[in-house]
């Protein structure tokens, strides 16, 4: 009896410790980093200036994160958002010289960048395009029309000083800009988790047959959720631009690797699948993480965001692998024993997260 009580409480530490470290690595991660390059920079690391820049740098490759993260709950991928927010900025800067306000030129960019996405989506659900090479192709498309409307020259729009301070103004030190990309995430993370069309979502994303299946809307889903990714890259385009006041050739694509850097590696946080709050915490650690070795080892060197944006990706869909391998050996397992009794091939589909997520939006017995 003694034996056992002091036992079973070691065993669910360490089950919990285990947990901690498998679904919140991140938060260990982040806390490893504070206490590494607060002793090694003591004087410039742990500081109001660096938390601010951390914060303020991110939210245009948080919000090109957030618009990956819609369509890859549905189990597809965007490749077009880097060419949206270039479209979106080009667009803007034209209109605005050419003496549209600044509200009638958000709403022509939305509008159009909306059409481009519902555009993708007709790709990807009406013409059955693999959804990488679509979007990857209308990407292409997107910068064509940023470097025809541009020239490929730099533009600087006329823009009313709200314009700017609409981002770069700042409330208890933070920039608004930040407040704009907790804003949407906000949004999407109530969209996504607690309606019955985001659970639709997700259950699409685990197992689009099942979820066809069991009633689930799947085409419109995904059409939905690409119209929403373009919309919230041409807003990141907007805002991008209220904040440099320029654009450049250079802006768009770039934003694109960091923004599936985060996406990754935040799937394999909390929920152990792609979500709002584990993609902005990835987001802010690797910011972190960077902050601290260019402000202890290496300066502002322009290869080592790169490199440890490229190196997280990487171990990311590692963890998020070796966490299904034993699954996926399990189903296999299953699947070939059950060939060997009845003589048949195997057909699995997993209903057991896409059935109830499409009868809580109302669909299937």
């Amino acid at each position: 009896m003694t034996t056992t009580g002091v036992s079973a409480p070691k065993r669910s530490i360490g089950t919990l410790f285990a947990a901690s470290l498998r679904n919140f690595s991140a938060v260990w991660l982040l806390a490893v980093f504070i206490i590494l390059f607060s002793i090694t920079a003591p004087h410039t690391f742990p500081t109001t200036l660096t938390l601010k820049i951390v914060l303020t740098d991110q939210v245009t490759v948080g919000l090109l994160a957030l618009a990956l993260l819609v369509p890859l709950c549905a189990g597809v991928f965007d490749l077009s958002i880097g060419g949206m927010l270039a479209f979106a900025m080009v667009t803007m800067s034209t209109l605005s010289t050419n003496g549209y306000g600044i509200v009638p030129a958000v709403v022509i960019v939305l509008v159009c960048c909306g059409a481009f996405g519902a555009f993708n989506g007709f790709l990807v659900v009406k013409l059955h395009i693999n959804d990488f090479i679509a979007t990857l192709g209308s990407s292409q498309l997107l910068l064509a029309m940023a470097y025809f409307l541009s020239k490929n020259e730099q533009l600087v729009p006329p823009v009313p000083d709200w314009f700017t301070t609409m981002t770069r103004g700042s409330w208890a030190g933070i920039n608004y800009d930040t407040f704009f990309l907790f804003g949407v995430a906000v949004i999407l993370w109530f969209f996504l988790e607690h309606t019955p069309t985001g659970r639709a979502i997700f259950a699409t994303g685990g197992n689009r047959e099942a979820a066809r299946l069991a009633g689930a809307p799947t085409a419109r889903l995904i059409f939905t959720t690409m119209i929403i990714s373009a919309l919230i890259a041409g807003l990141a385009g907007i805002l991008y631009l209220s904040k440099v006041g320029i654009y450049t050739q250079e802006y768009g694509p770039g934003f694109l690797f960091p923004a599936f850097a985060a996406v990754f590696f935040g799937a394999t946080q909390f929920k152990g699948r792609a979500n709002v709050w584990g993609t902005l915490l990835a987001l802010f650690v690797l910011a972190t993480g960077v902050a601290g070795l260019q402000l202890t080892f290496f300066g502002n060197e322009y290869w080592l965001t790169p490199l440890f944006n490229g190196a997280a990706l990487i171990i990311a869909v590692a963890l998020a692998s070796r966490k299904h391998v034993g699954k996926a050996y399990r189903n296999l397992r299953k699947g070939q024993a059950k060939s060997d009794t009845t003589g048949e091939e195997p057909v699995a589909i997993d209903t057991t997260e896409a059935i109830p997520a499409a009868r809580e939006h109302g669909l299937g017995s």
